[in-house]
């Protein structure tokens, strides 16, 4: 996996997800489901063959959205916003209340980079 050019938050973002997203296609095909299935298309030939790739594929589209939603219920459950800002993903959280007074202060004082 070539790391693209990012910024130092979502650089740090990249370096801990990207392992997980390589993991993802082990995890995928580690599962009994994916794996039993690709030895029956290993040993079948012609028709039957063709009819069971199509279904590995379909089997491992559907296991792969599962592991990855198994991924993402562990990732939130130890990150938050707060955590984001910690690695600097996030800059700051503004609450309700702040919304408006910082942006009538950014909007006044000018957008940086103009």
């Amino acid at each position: 996996m070539v790391k693209p050019e990012l910024s130092a938050g979502a650089d740090r973002v990249w370096d801990a997800l990207a392992p997980v997203c390589e993991a993802m296609g082990t995890l995928t095909a580690a599962d009994v489901r994916v794996s039993s299935l690709a030895e029956r298309v290993r040993d079948a030939s012609g028709a039957e063959r063709a009819a069971l790739a199509t279904e590995l594929a379909e089997v491992r589209t559907a296991v792969r959205a599962e592991k990855l939603g198994e991924v993402a219920a562990g990732f939130d459950r130890v990150h938050d916003i707060r955590r984001a800002v910690e690695v600097g993903s996030v800059d700051a959280v503004i609450s309700a209340r702040e919304l408006r007074p910082k942006l009538i202060e950014a909007i006044i004082s000018g957008v940086p980079g103009d």
